[in-house]
């Protein structure tokens, strides 16, 4: 809308107040502006367009390939560094279970399967 279009509906409304209220139309103007510019606020809308040739929006998809490859790299790099640490983790884990099996005496192993057979059988 355009101002005069806001100031003529504003008037109207005025109008229309002070038949139904009583009262010149002027008391009225004040309100039925900001309610003409509230409508006429919710009715615009904005439309931008760029112009870019072909060359500038090759080179902008260029760019943003470039920056999400970077990222990616970024991102697989450090979840390998992550697999790396728990498989690295897993095996001492397991080297040190060995160890212990290893250096335990026959009756420790003895009962340490007691205690598996035990736990298993209460599970079920």
């Amino acid at each position: 809308m355009t101002k005069s279009e806001i100031f003529t509906t504003a008037w109207e409304l005025a109008k229309q107040g002070a038949s139904k209220f009583g009262g010149s139309s002027k008391e009225y103007f004040a309100e039925a502006l900001k309610i003409a510019y509230k409508k006429s606020n919710r009715n615009t809308t904005v439309v931008v367009t760029l112009e870019l040739s072909n060359d500038r929006i090759s080179n902008l998809a260029k760019s943003i390939i470039v920056s999400i490859n970077k990222d990616m790299r970024v991102i697989l790099s450090k979840i390998d560094e992550k697999r790396m640490h728990e498989i690295v983790l897993r095996d001492l884990t397991k080297a040190r279970k060995v160890e212990k099996i290893v250096n335990a005496t026959d009756d420790q192993i003895v009962a340490s399967m007691a205690n598996m057979y035990i736990k298993r059988s209460l599970q079920k």
